[in-house]
This record gives C-alpha cells, sequence and structure tokens, in this order.
C-alpha cells in the first residue's frame, strides 16, 4: 500500500488515475500534486486517514499561530480533482485473520470502507480482493463454499475468495443459512 506519493504533473501528458487505495501514514500529505498537469490528477475512491482531505487552518486566540493540520491530498497550483474519498479512517485497527490463499497459514484482512484487501501471513504485500464499501464490522469470513480458501459474506451474498469470482470462475452467490 502506498505511504505517499509526490509527482511533478509536468510529466503527465495523459490523465492520472490513483484510486482504491488505502493510506494510512499521516506525517505529510499522502498525494501531492506539483504544478499543472495538461489534462487532470483524479483522485477518487480512496481511504486515508489523515482528519481532512485538504490542508486545515484553525484560527487560535490573538497572537497565537494558527494550528496547521496537513490533508490528505495538496497541490501547488491545480488540475488536482478529487471525488468519493473516506477521510478519518484508518482500518488498521479493525483487522482480522482467515486463509484467503488457501496454504494453510491465516493472512491478514483489510476492509477499509472502499476496498477488500489480504496480505498472505499477515507479513507480505497486500493484495487486492474486492471493491466494496462494506467495513469489517460488516462482514463474516469463513469457508463457505470448500474450496479451502476464505470466503467474505455480506448482507447475505457469499464473495468466494473474497473477490467477485473465486480461482474456478464462480460468481458470488446468496447463501442459504440452515
Amino acid at each position: 500500500m502506498p505511504r505517499a506519493t509526490s509527482l511533478q504533473s509536468t510529466q503527465l501528458f495523459y490523465p492520472l488515475d490513483w484510486e482504491k487505495s488505502p493510506f494510512f501514514y499521516t506525517e505529510e500529505h499522502a498525494f501531492k500534486l506539483r504544478g499543472t498537469p495538461a489534462i487532470g490528477a483524479y483522485v477518487t475512491d480512496n481511504v486515508f486517514a489523515h482528519s481532512a482531505l485538504f490542508t486545515t487552518v484553525v484560527p487560535q486566540p490573538a497572537g497565537a499561530s494558527p494550528q496547521v493540520i496537513p490533508g490528505a491530498l495538496a497541490q501547488n497550483e491545480s488540475g488536482l480533482h478529487a471525488s468519493n474519498n473516506l477521510v478519518g479512517v484508518n482500518a488498521m485497527n479493525e483487522l482480522s485473520s482467515c486463509d484467503f490463499d488457501g496454504d494453510g497459514f491465516p493472512d491478514t484482512f483489510l476492509a477499509t470502507g472502499q476496498t477488500w484487501w489480504y496480505s498472505s501471513g499477515g507479513d507480505k504485500p497486500w493484495v487486492y480482493l474486492n471493491t466494496s464499501k462494506k467495513r469489517r464490522v460488516e462482514v463474516t469470513l469463513g469457508f463457505f463454499d470448500g474450496d479451502n480458501r476464505c470466503d467474505v459474506l455480506a448482507d447475505g451474498i457469499i464473495y468466494p475468495g473474497g473477490t467477485s469470482r473465486n480461482s474456478l470462475g464462480i460468481r458470488p452467490r446468496l447463501a442459504v443459512v440452515s
């Protein structure tokens, strides 16, 4: 998962689309656009732990310096277009375990409110599973389809392997509760 990104926009002759990524690093801006891109930079459907999308300046009593709270996004000119991003979300506090890759060992599951991810063994790179607004408390993890890979149950629908299709190409289906 990206920690922070800075981009010099004079290098862009095509639109930049940065989407469906979680950013949990808050010491600086998660995304900073320097310059004005020829077409635009589009930041959509991401999740930021920052408390605000753009930098906020909070006035203080007379004589005191204003408090500056860095936002998730920054630009020094124009061309940054942001939509449908979540702020103030650190889903790293809501992790669960289940074996998504079928190796017999628990993997770490992350539901950001925009996307689902897993990390094999909890110490490997994050692997994208699915696009979903569901957070961890809104889903159930388990082995529902018999393929020895963890599935995600949300709103009565089983997502095989947590994805929109499992390894055999089977699509999500309604759960049968007995």
